[in-house]
């Protein structure tokens, strides 16, 4: 009913066909909604993440789309696919894609906001109902990786490889190093890492081997020859910077045109500025019109305002919301 994160994977596979597989981590049940379609204050999401099936990329009826489960939940929660370790307070999916029969989505591992303690690879095997198997992968050199995130984007490119986005904070949250890993579809747990000259099996973190620089958060996604790279500013420090970026390149490893603003969020929590976090692209959502749909989210916490109202928290604060660029603004 409410949920962050948002990551769209388009289906291909069997009776999934032209369906949409999206992401979320920290998610509400419906089942928490109150008479007045808000939240309790006192409640708390369910779920550290959640997967739904959109049935098509023109279907947006809430009531047509499901959650996909799992039947052996370290958690006993069926809707909640990626299992929380016992060493973790969370297990964040993001970036996916599929191969085959398979749906392949990186994981997040960790406490708090800081880093990530460890990351996974889960892979989903596809059927034509909602009951899907799930399995905890852990590919040599980014499993163990602590400094560099590959939550930004996954990428089935047409030289044949499946390039991995990540990135690794600096300046205090305001400015990050984009870096690139890659698989072969048929290898996903052979990953190769950029160094900025040539392809090693461990990943450099150093900034000499970052392919761009972004804001404070970033996504990157494939469309009509170009990687696009979206990134936002800070959006929690409440900070009058609160613009969407866009840029593009020919190649996975770089470079990348200037940053170009396309984009001004303008969402306010009862008067002040909402919070806002987690962008992504969504190339697949073709409307005919030349634009790229782009989504960021919200969270319940505003600047200088509580975040209940009379008792309730607003789920409208808690979701994910698009935009559409015309792909002439960037040159796609």
């Amino acid at each position: 009913m409410a949920f962050d994160q948002g990551n769209s994977i388009p289906l291909s596979w069997g009776p999934n066909k032209g369906k949409v597989l999206w992401v979320t981590q920290d998610a509400w049940d419906g089942q928490q909604l109150k008479t007045n379609g808000m939240f309790d204050c006192k409640d708390f999401f369910r779920y550290r993440n959640s997967m739904i099936l959109q049935p098509s990329i023109r279907d947006w009826v809430p009531t047509h789309t499901f959650n996909i489960e799992k039947v052996d939940s370290r958690q006993h929660k069926p809707k909640q696919i990626c299992d929380v370790l016992p060493t973790a307070e969370y297990s964040w999916p993001a970036a996916g894609i599929e191969i085959g029969r398979y749906v392949y989505v990186q994981c997040s591992e960790g406490d708090g906001l800081g880093p990530p303690k460890s990351q996974s690879l889960y892979q989903l095997t596809e059927n034509d109902g909602l009951n899907w198997q799930v399995k905890r992968l852990t590919p040599k050199g980014m499993t163990t990786e602590h400094k560099i995130n590959y939550s930004a984007g996954m990428v089935k490119s047409p030289d044949g490889f499946v390039y991995v986005f990540g990135f690794k904070g600096t300046g205090y949250g305001y400015s990050l190093d984009l870096h690139v890993a890659r698989f072969k579809p048929s290898l996903p747990m052979q990953w190769t890492f950029w160094n900025k000259s040539n392809w090693q099996v461990t990943p450099e973190a150093d900034s000499k081997a970052r392919i761009a620089s972004g804001k404070a958060t970033v996504s990157v996604a494939y469309l009509n020859g170009k990687y696009i790279l979206m990134t936002m500013d800070q959006g929690f420090v409440c900070d009058s910077a609160r613009s969407i970026y866009l840029a593009t390149s020919s190649s996975p490893t770089g470079p990348f045109t200037p940053l170009k603003k396309v984009y001004t969020i303008n969402e306010y929590l009862y008067g002040k500025y909402a919070r806002y976090y987690t962008p992504v692209i969504h190339p697949e959502f073709n409307n005919g019109h030349r634009e790229l749909l782009l989504t960021y989210c919200l969270n319940f916490s505003g600047c200088g305002v509580p975040d209940c109202k009379d008792g309730y928290l607003d789920p409208y604060f808690y979701r994910i919301k698009g935009i559409r660029i015309p792909y002439d603004m960037i040159g796609l």
